[in-house]
């Protein structure tokens, strides 16, 4: 059976040129031809004006104009794929002993040195001086699938912690002792006030300042005892923690630049 990430891949690949097809502009068979210039007063086909005429000669014909597609200026740009990689790093693990940690093995690519394969489109930065620039930065459906792929891949290794209650929960991925600390009271069921409390404080430790307070009330609400999520927080394990990791690091406050 294929897997997960098999799917993803083909998908991706499917959108991606689905949105490069979209914007080529070729003309249809059966579109008119061109206006092609037709001999000119005085019979000639030089495309001059006619003899006596005052009109300027033309222009000569040079290559065409190429023009760029519109951006859609609405369309945020994410923070690209080594920003939120820094982010969980630093945040999240022990940086010692995860020296290695990277998120896109979780997209199947393992070069730290450079954004390979899938990470790509997740936003990158690409040569230097005068020629750099930010690529593949503009929320799409590809990158939006992708990312949630590599996130609730991490969401998923990081409530491990409720079963084996160890920091070492991936390949080259041990967890803070902070941020171990907030979240065995999220591995427990029920929402008694230090749930509630490590549930407040994980918002604060993976968002950090990213996000206005609104998102957190909101957060917290839908994750409370009597929220649309509450059932899945109040039961805890691993489930709770790795849905409650999911939703902070989908928000866009966390994916997006401001």
């Amino acid at each position: 059976m294929m897997s997960e990430l098999g799917l993803v891949k083909i998908l991706a690949l499917v959108l991606a040129a689905a949105l490069v097809g979209s914007g080529c502009g070729r003309k249809e068979a059966g579109d008119e031809p061109d206006e092609q210039p037709g001999p000119d007063a005085d019979g000639e086909g030089d495309g001059l004006p006619a003899k006596g005429s005052d009109d300027p000669a033309p222009e000569p014909a040079g290559p065409d104009l190429v023009v760029d597609e519109p951006v859609n200026e609405a369309v945020a740009d994410f923070k690209g794929f080594f920003a939120i990689d820094g982010a969980v790093r630093d945040r999240m693990l022990d940086l010692e002993a995860s020296d290695q940690f990277y998120l896109g093995r979780y997209l199947d690519s393992y070069s730290r040195q450079r954004a390979f394969g899938l990470p790509e489109l997740l936003g990158v930065e690409t040569g230097n001086g005068v020629r750099s620039g930010f690529r593949n930065g503009k929320a799409n459906a590809v990158n939006v699938v992708l990312w949630h792929l590599a996130v609730s891949g991490l969401a998923a290794d990081v409530a491990k912690v409720c079963d084996a209650g160890s920091p070492d929960v991936g390949y080259q991925m041990r967890l803070s002792d902070s941020f171990v600390d907030i979240l065995l009271p999220l591995c427990k069921q029920g929402d008694d006030v230090e749930i509630v409390a490590a549930r407040d404080r994980l918002w604060d430790e993976v968002m950090a300042y990213d996000a206005p307070q609104e998102e957190k009330d909101a957060f917290l609400a839908a994750f409370g005892e009597d929220g649309e999520l509450g059932t899945l927080s109040g039961e805890g394990g691993a489930p709770s923690v790795r849905g409650m990791m999911t939703a902070i690091m989908m928000n866009p406050h966390f994916l997006i630049r401001k």
